[in-house]
């Protein structure tokens, strides 16, 4: 199955988590309801970050995704205050609302899985003809920099 469809499906099975931990409040199921939620976001998580780390272009990839588990930690962090400041029912209708948010976000996104990483594979066949020009020419070797690492850093700058 795609990455998209393992999103869709954890989002989705973790708002019907949401929503029975809404319901059994004060019953045997909540547990089970909860454990539901929990495996369906970690799922979530797993596969968005797959997906994530598919979806960015070489030279910024891991810039990217650094800023996409930033935001991930920071909401980590933020969510005792968030359910201190809107109650119980308010957290679990806001974290329904981010399961059904991520899995519907999803839908319009291309397919990554088995695709191959374009600019990935320019890059390594760059750096190889770097290294065949490097072995040819020694003395230029101070003067000249490297075309992989002018692709890699050019986002920096």
């Amino acid at each position: 199955a795609s990455h998209r469809i393992y999103i869709l499906f954890s989002g989705l099975l973790g708002c019907i988590g949401l929503a029975c931990v809404a319901a059994f409040e004060h019953s045997s199921l909540l547990l089970l309801a909860m454990l539901i939620t929990h495996m369906s976001g970690s799922l979530e998580y797993s596969v968005s970050m797959i997906f994530c780390e598919e979806s960015f272009p070489t030279a910024i990839r891991a810039s990217a995704t650094g800023v996409v588990i930033f935001w991930g930690t920071l909401w980590s962090v933020a969510s005792p205050l968030l359910l201190t400041a809107v109650g119980e029912r308010g957290f679990i209708a806001i974290a329904g609302v981010a399961f059904a948010v991520a899995a519907l976000a999803i839908v319009p996104l291309k397919e990554t899985r088995g695709a191959e990483l374009q600019d990935f594979a320019k890059q390594t066949s760059e750096a190889a003809e770097f290294d065949d020009e490097e072995e040819e020419s020694e003395d230029e070797d101070d003067e000249d920099v490297g075309s992989s690492a002018d692709v890699q850093l050019s986002w920096l700058f």
